[in-house]
């Protein structure tokens, strides 16, 4: 108890003070305290505090850092599907896209080979997302209808699409098997993609395939 009482005693001090750099108008200080606080408390095992200081962070973020808004964006999504808030999540990834496009001027053959996988993360992670929460078509926003509609069936030029190939029918593969409620589909996929997936995908592939799981019991 005196060990918790401490850690937040702690946390507090901090808050003080990045309040107090953002009345003195010293954004940048606040921002390195607060993403500082927000890597201890994923360390220390305390993701929903860990998130409010990330979001802080991306109050405080300046546009011109790229670098920094990225790390500090996917940082803030890994807190939030933890915790899942997957709404919040997918409103992150926007974000991030959002930035990127910004950067290459909506071309991605200006983007670097940290910007692509960055958006490939970020298509991936909102297409689970989007599975999980389950959303009516008509109730989506135009940029997650269309990933949806692009990952649910295989279009007829896929064979002149060499690169990333494999990925995309991947991600083909897991959304029609979500929509056909096959959980046996779902975890033979788990069991291929793991290695290819990072631990936060990974951990919503899991909740994707047991809500399926679920709902098939439901159905039973």
């Amino acid at each position: 108890s005196s060990g918790i009482n401490a850690e937040y005693g702690g946390i507090d001090c901090y808050n003080r003070v990045v309040n107090k750099l953002i009345s003195a108008q010293k954004q940048d200080l606040a921002l390195k305290l607060c993403v500082e606080l927000g890597c201890l408390l994923v360390d220390m095992g305390h993701i929903p505090d860990a998130e409010s200081h990330f979001n802080k962070a991306v109050s405080l973020l300046n546009p011109g850092n790229i670098t920094l808004q990225i790390a500090v964006l996917r940082k803030l999504c890994y807190c939030q599907t933890y915790c899942k808030n997957y709404h919040g999540a997918l409103g992150t990834l926007d974000q991030l896209v959002y930035v990127i496009k910004l950067t290459s001027s909506g071309e991605d053959n200006n983007l670097t080979a940290h910007l692509r996988d960055t958006l490939r993360y970020c298509e991936t992670t909102t297409l689970f997302l989007l599975l999980i929460i389950d959303t009516p078509v008509l109730h989506l926003s135009q940029q997650h209808r269309d990933l949806i509609e692009k990952h649910s069936y295989v279009p007829t030029d896929v064979l002149e699409r060499e690169e990333e190939l494999d990925r995309f029918m991947d991600l083909v593969d897991i959304t029609m098997a979500t929509k056909l409620q096959d959980h046996g589909a779902l975890t033979k996929l788990q069991d291929k993609l793991y290695r290819s997936l990072d631990s936060q995908q990974n951990e919503l592939f899991r909740e994707l395939s047991d809500r399926v799981a679920r709902v098939k019991l439901v159905l039973l």
